[in-house]
């Protein structure tokens, strides 16, 4: 499976904070899962570091993106955010537009989406999200 990783993942790796998800990124790599970020899910990630101004958490950022390949997004990927986009628009239930593109970069690809925002994604008919700081069943 090829796993999209949405930025509040990647916070949640870095800071290391819930062992489940670190347990959850672990089982995906002995799965042979596929991680990446999207260069939206990135360009994400350098702003909320570049707004804190604080050169080791620009650093920290630079080093967990170097962790995993960056995807562009293309031409037909707009194609896919703008189907997601007029779906989500005619039943009513917009969601964020970073979100929408994210959404619709990984609809176009046949990727999953590894994201706490469960949410906002959850509107996107066809996308599998996957919430790995979800409280797991005993």
């Amino acid at each position: 499976m090829i796993l999209s990783l949405d930025t509040n993942a990647l916070v949640e790796l870095a800071n290391g904070r819930r062992q489940q998800v670190r347990d959850a990124f672990d089982a995906a790599l002995a799965d042979g899962d596929e991680m990446l970020v999207s260069v939206l899910v990135a360009h994400e990630l350098r702003y909320g570091a570049q707004l804190s101004r604080r050169a080791r958490e620009i650093d920290l950022t630079e080093a967990l993106l170097a962790q995993f390949p960056i995807v562009p997004f293309t031409e037909e990927d707009a194609g896919g955010a703008t189907r997601v986009r007029v779906a989500l628009e005619r039943v009513g239930r917009r969601i964020g537009a970073m979100d929408m593109l994210i959404a619709g970069q990984a609809v176009n690809r046949g990727w999953a989406v590894v994201t706490a925002n469960v949410h906002e994604f959850d509107r996107v008919a066809g996308l599998q999200v996957i919430d790995w700081t979800a409280a797991k069943s005993p």
